[in-house]
């Protein structure tokens, strides 16, 4: 179980956060070292202490085969959380986990947090969108918004560990990533993990025309390649 630790210090400090008439007013020593220790703390956190108010983030496998995450490597992103815009941080999904990470690098400081999933209303990486579930009360669950509109549809990403036998012992290696599709529509609820469960949830009437649409444009729904089912969605979206 992944071992992880509060950032008990963060909100110590953020305790001393006055303004900056008040600090004028601290006498002697003691003045002078809340004074040091907010100019600290501005310094490294700035004023996005909304988005590192998380726990800190440590990575129990690196000694795994593989990375839990969706992504290689922490690339630059978008966090929104309570309608603030965060931009440009460095951003990891861990799917396995289903939790944001921010990795954060400054000049005297490298680390990363756990964002509370429950606080975020979306983040981006490149062009891709992510969102906490619909209709999950807990807040819990974070999905890829792959396109909105009467019909919606988004991704569900997962990673699973496996115990693999080598010539040395034994090794646990991450899978890759896989998907499960969510699409809402008329104030109901479907799933669907290929092609053939997809096209099975497309009415009668326009299924043949969603079918040629799809071979006819070359795209591909499947495991290894799901870039463009937003073009098929908002093409069955617009011709219902």
């Amino acid at each position: 179980m992944k071992k992880i630790k509060h950032i008990t210090y963060i909100l110590s400090l953020s305790l001393l956060l006055i303004p900056v008439v008040l600090r004028a007013q601290q006498p002697g020593s003691q003045g002078k070292m809340i004074n040091e220790l907010q100019d600290s703390y501005d310094r490294e956190y700035g004023l996005d202490n909304k988005l590192y108010n998380g726990i800190k983030y440590t990575n129990q496998y690196y000694n795994y085969d593989g990375n839990p995450y969706l992504l290689e490597k922490a690339l630059s992103g978008s966090v929104t959380i309570d309608s603030t815009k965060f931009a440009e941080q460095h951003i990891l999904y861990d799917i396995y986990n289903d939790q944001l990470i921010i990795d954060v690098q400054q000049a005297n400081l490298h680390t990363s947090f756990i964002v509370p999933t429950e606080d975020i209303d979306e983040f981006r990486i490149g062009n891709r969108c992510f969102v906490l579930q619909p209709d999950d009360p807990t807040k819990k669950n974070i999905l890829e918004k792959v396109y909105e509109g009467d019909i919606s549809c988004y991704l569900d990403w997962k990673k699973e560990t496996q115990l693999r036998s080598q010539t040395s012992g034994y090794t646990y290696v991450f899978t890759d990533a896989v998907w499960e599709g969510i699409l809402y529509m008329d104030g109901n609820k479907y799933e669907f993990h290929s092609k053939r469960s997809f096209l099975k949830m497309v009415p009668k009437s326009i299924r043949k025309n969603i079918k040629s649409y799809i071979s006819d444009q070359h795209i591909k729904i499947k495991r290894s390649d799901i870039r463009r089912l937003n073009e098929v969605v908002a093409y069955w979206d617009q011709n219902k």
